[in-house]
C-alpha cells in the first residue's frame, strides 16, 4: 500500500476497465440495437464485481502482481 507504482496501475485499471466494459456492448450493438439502454447498468455491476472480487482475491493489489510477473521472467529459464 502507497507505492507510486500501485497508485499508477489502479488509476489504469480505474481508467480503463469501464472504457472495454463501454467498447464491449458498442460490439453487441449491432446485432442488439437496444443493448445500450440495457446493459449500461450491467457495466457498472460487472465493474463493481471486478472492484470486489479484485479485493476479495488480491489484497495486496496489482504492484503486488506486477511484481510477480516480472520475477517470474527475471527467474524464467532458471527456474528449479
Amino acid at each position: 500500500m502507497g507505492t507510486i507504482l500501485g497508485g499508477i496501475l489502479g488509476a489504469i485499471f480505474m481508467t480503463m476497465v469501464p472504457e472495454l466494459l463501454k467498447i464491449g456492448v458498442g460490439w453487441i450493438t449491432p446485432f442488439y440495437p437496444n443493448a445500450v439502454q440495457f446493459l449500461s447498468p450491467v457495466r457498472t455491476i460487472v465493474f463493481g464485481g471486478l472492484i470486489v472480487l479484485f479485493l476479495l482475491f488480491e489484497p495486496q493489489g496489482i504492484a503486488e502482481i506486477w511484481r510477480r510477473v516480472r520475477r517470474f521472467f527475471h527467474l524464467w529459464p532458471f527456474r528449479k
